[in-house]
């Protein structure tokens, strides 16, 4: 009774401030997870209060506007099947992101979910069934051409921005939490979830190359240091373009080309930088060494297969993975002074970095198959190459 009385005080105490909200919501998820007992009528408690906050706040059937200014909004991203779902639902990121309210701000939806599957999952010893609907459920965004984006309106564009970035983020954190899912049918739809954040991701790197707006994110990941005084705020991202030039075309000289095509190669490795670096600044929600399960499928040869692992998720996973591991692992080769820049709140957890290196250890015997798997690949298709080449 007593924890449930701090819970509510702290509820009403900073229902006026939605980065407070989300950081309680997140180091309140932390606390869960780490500890040993909890008292089962509490745990039922809290998990039917957050669970119906995320119901009554961000789900929704029906689109409450079909446009919101310049933007039309519908449902995307829906992978539950007719026959899995009474009626359609779906995460209202877009209604929520463009329409201001004040009682409701999309920034705690992903710290609010992580809070309601980590109690389900405690409650019901790993379980998600209670909530696996959610993780195929439609998302409320805004329709829009990525080809028109140069044309719009930079209070149009930096609000495509923010669905992308609030969307994203709830697709990571539905990873963290049904990575570890056994269920067929629930890995088929994680699959589909990692295609999906590869593809808003390089949406939203496109976005900030071809806009010139200057974009400042929303506020994704909290720390306590925010509210000791002690975070560096991060610039606004500005978008870098490359120069288009309009200058008429010359008459072709082949003592030329050589020059062209290195200027084209240059320009290029320009756009990809560029769009990796402002694709770097945007602070998304971490992802957790959950997706090492991910790695335990068996891997195909098929790209274009959106319900398995293939080589191209594979890339991006290890990619997020070896994230994860050098923030866990590294820091404590990275050892801060009094003269370090303090930009992150990260210590070293010699009790985490042991679970991190056992649960990698466990994932070396598959991962060894997928490298086998991928030079073999590669040499096949080399030598195909070859034999085409020469015939």
């Amino acid at each position: 009774r007593e924890a449930a009385q701090v819970i509510e005080l702290i509820s009403r105490s900073t229902r006026q401030f939605p980065d407070m909200i989300a950081f309680f919501y997140d180091e309140l998820s932390n606390v869960i997870q780490i500890a040993h007992h909890i008292n089962k009528h509490f745990m039922s408690w809290l998990t039917d209060a957050v669970t119906n906050d995320l119901q009554q706040n961000f789900i929704v059937d029906t689109l409450e506007a079909e446009r919101v200014g310049e933007l039309k909004l519908i449902m995307q991203y829906c992978l539950n099947a007719e026959s899995e779902m009474e009626e359609v639902i779906a995460i209202n990121v877009g209604g929520l992101s463009l329409k201001t309210q004040e009682e409701v701000v999309v920034g705690i939806l992903s710290p609010l979910f992580q809070l309601v599957q980590t109690l389900h999952s405690r409650q019901h010893d790993g379980n998600l069934a209670s909530i696996d609907a959610l993780l195929g459920c439609a998302i409320v965004m805004p329709k829009f051409d990525i080809d028109l984006v140069e044309d719009m309106e930079s209070t149009t564009v930096r609000s495509i921005l923010d669905c992308l970035v609030h969307c994203v983020n709830w697709f990571r954190e539905l990873l963290n939490a049904f990575a570890t899912q056994t269920d067929e049918a629930l890995k088929m739809k994680v699959m589909n979830r990692v295609l999906q954040i590869e593809e808003i991701e390089t949406y939203i790197g496109q976005i900030l190359m071809t806009s010139k707006i200057q974009y400042k994110p929303p506020v994704c990941t909290f720390d306590i240091n925010k509210y000791r005084g002690e975070s560096i705020e991060k610039k606004p991202i500005k978008a870098q373009t490359t120069k288009q030039k309009s200058q008429k075309k010359a008459p072709q000289d082949d003592t030329l080309l050589p020059e062209t095509a290195k200027s084209q190669a240059t320009q290029n490795q320009n756009t990809v930088k560029n769009k990796l670096e402002s694709m770097h600044n945007i602070p998304l929600r971490p992802l957790s060494l959950k997706l090492l399960h991910l790695l335990k499928m068996d891997l195909i040869a098929d790209n274009d297969s959106e319900a398995h692992l293939n080589i191209k998720t594979l890339k991006f996973l290890l990619k997020c993975i070896n994230c994860n591991l050098e923030k866990i692992l590294i820091s404590k080769i990275k050892r801060k002074t009094f003269l370090t820049k303090q930009e992150s709140c990260d210590v070293y957890d010699s009790k985490k970095a042991e679970e991190c290196a056992k649960a990698v250890y466990d994932v070396l015997p598959k991962m060894v198959e997928h490298l086998k798997f991928v030079t073999t690949f590669i040499e096949s298709h080399t030598n195909e190459n070859t034999q085409n080449e020469s015939g």
